[in-house]
């Protein structure tokens, strides 16, 4: 019976150690995609108007169609939009749940550093990415702010890691609490219960998120 108590006791620790390696290795692989393209956030920007005062009473703007979403972007001021792939001065933009393509760079005013982003000139670190997807809620993810709400899937498997050490903890006091008594049928019981447990916490986690250390 002891030799099965090692073994339970093996298996419990071996998912709790795949549990923390796959909670740091779903941020790296999150960022490493970041870095790849594969991932990617839509900078946050403005328009700006660049017809002059007459403008509107010329023919182009009477028989501009304003059921249009870019045409209404294009002749609004400060409208807030999120921003991405600028090319031949154009890019995409994010207005809503509509995306515009083609829409002028020139109509678009960026604040702070968000126009480096944009470009590309200038990358999140890894620190600075993880603080970003981190204090992102859920209507953030499931914004257009970001490429894919997959983004955050460390979150998920970090809050996993923190369940299964949580039962862990409270399986070693119920173990202690059984050794102490000699409940030596209980004690037995209770350990491979926690093995069958840490053995499905992985195998669930692996097929909900892809993941394995």
């Amino acid at each position: 019976m002891e030799r099965r108590r090692i073994i339970y006791f093996i298996i419990i620790i071996t998912c709790l150690i795949y549990a923390v390696a796959d909670s740091f290795i779903a941020v790296r692989q999150s960022y490493d995609k970041y870095l790849s393209g594969e991932y990617f956030f839509r900078q946050k920007a403005r328009t700006v108007d660049t017809h002059g005062e007459n403008w509107w009473a010329t023919a182009e703007a009477q028989n501009m169609d304003f059921s249009d979403p870019k045409n209404v972007l294009l002749t609004s001021d400060n409208m807030s939009v999120y921003a991405v792939g600028p090319h031949d001065g154009v890019c995409t933009v994010c207005y809503g749940e509509t995306v515009i393509e083609d829409f002028p760079i020139k109509n678009l005013k960026f604040e702070n550093d968000e126009e480096e982003f944009f470009y590309g000139s200038k990358i999140y670190t890894y620190e600075e990415y993880v603080d970003i997807v981190s204090n992102m809620d859920e209507s953030q993810l499931k914004s257009l702010r970001v490429s894919d709400k997959g983004m955050a899937n460390f979150m998920e498997i970090r809050k996993l890691m923190f369940i299964l050490a949580g039962v862990d903890a409270a399986l070693a006091l119920i173990l202690l609490f059984l050794y102490r008594a000699e409940l030596d049928g209980a004690f037995n019981i209770v350990m491979l219960l926690g093995a069958i447990y840490s053995i499905f916490f992985e195998v669930v986690t692996f097929f909900a998120f892809g993941m394995g250390a």
